[in-house]
């Protein structure tokens, strides 16, 4: 289970039972694949 994740300074948010996130555009191609796939999977 995720708990409620905030990246404020980064510009993305995983949040309680509505997730949702915002990738940074500063992120490395790896961990913005990553979270894509957080993010599509939950």
């Amino acid at each position: 289970m995720l708990s409620d994740l905030y990246f404020v300074g980064n510009n993305w948010i995983i949040s309680g039972r509505n997730f949702w996130c915002r990738l940074p555009t500063k992120t490395n191609q790896m961990l913005q694949t990553r979270l894509s796939y957080l993010c599509a999977s939950i």
